[in-house]
C-alpha cells in the first residue's frame, strides 16, 4: 500500500531530501542570477557605446562601476552553480543507496554495491531490483553521466598557471567557461527531478513522493 511505502520512507534516515531541497534552492538562485546578469551586461553595452561616442569622467566610472557589479555577480553565480552541481550528485548518490537498500538489503548494499562509482550503482542496483537491464537509450542515462561528470570535474578541479601575455584570452575563456558553468548549474537539478519521474515510472512499486521533497 503507498501509505506502508510512505512510512517506510519516512522511517529510515537519509539525507537525500535535504540534499534535494538544497539543490532547488541553489537552482532557483541560478536562475534568477543569470537573467540579472543578462540586464547587467545590456546596461554595460549601452554604456559603453556611450564611452566610443563621447568619453567623459562620468561616463568611464558609470563603465567602471558596470563591471564592478558585474565581477561581483559572477562570482554569486559561480558559487549558486556549483552547489546545484554539487548537491544535486549528493542527492542523487544518496538516493540511490536508499533505494538499494529499501529494496536489496542494507547488508547486501553496504557489502557488494557500496565500492561502486556512482553510475554503475544506478544501473546495476535498478537492473537487480527491477530484474531488466537499465534502458541507456533513454535521455535521461546521458544526463546522469553529464551531471557526474560535471560533479566530478569540480571535485577533483586542477589548478594551472595563467599566461599573462595571452590575458585577453584567458578572459574571454573564461567567460565561455561561466556560460558553460550556467547551464550545468541548471541543468544538474532539472536532471535529478526528471530521474525522480522516471524511477516513479520504471518501478511502480517506489514509494518515493517527489512532494515530501519540495
Amino acid at each position: 500500500m503507498e501509505s506502508e511505502g510512505i512510512l517506510n520512507e519516512l522511517s529510515r534516515d537519509s539525507k537525500h531530501s535535504l540534499f534535494y531541497s538544497i539543490s532547488k534552492k541553489h537552482f532557483s538562485n541560478l536562475n534568477r542570477l543569470k537573467n540579472k546578469l543578462k540586464d547587467f551586461y545590456a546596461k554595460l553595452e549601452i554604456i559603453e557605446k556611450q564611452v566610443e561616442e563621447q568619453e567623459t569622467e562620468e561616463l568611464c566610472k558609470q563603465e567602471y562601476k558596470m563591471l564592478k557589479r558585474i565581477d561581483v555577480l559572477e562570482k554569486k553565480i559561480e558559487f549558486e552553480a556549483i552547489s546545484s552541481i554539487i548537491f544535486s550528485a549528493l542527492f542523487l548518490e544518496a538516493y540511490i543507496y536508499d533505494y538499494g537498500a529499501r529494496r536489496l538489503g542494507d547488508n547486501f548494499i553496504k557489502e557488494h554495491i557500496d565500492k561502486l562509482d556512482p553510475m554503475s550503482k544506478i544501473v546495476v542496483i535498478t537492473q537487480l531490483v527491477l530484474e531488466k537491464p537499465f534502458p541507456k537509450d533513454r535521455d535521461i542515462y546521458g544526463r546522469l553521466k553529464s551531471l557526474i561528470k560535471s560533479r566530478n570535474s569540480l571535485v577533483h578541479n586542477k589548478s594551472h598557471k595563467i599566461d599573462l601575455s595571452k590575458f585577453k584570452n584567458y578572459i574571454e575563456k573564461r567567460d565561455v567557461e561561466l556560460i558553460e558553468l550556467i547551464k550545468e548549474g541548471l541543468d544538474a537539478y532539472e536532471t535529478i527531478y526528471d530521474f525522480l519521474q522516471f524511477m516513479l515510472e520504471i518501478d511502480s512499486n517506489e514509494s518515493f513522493q517527489i512532494n515530501l521533497l519540495i
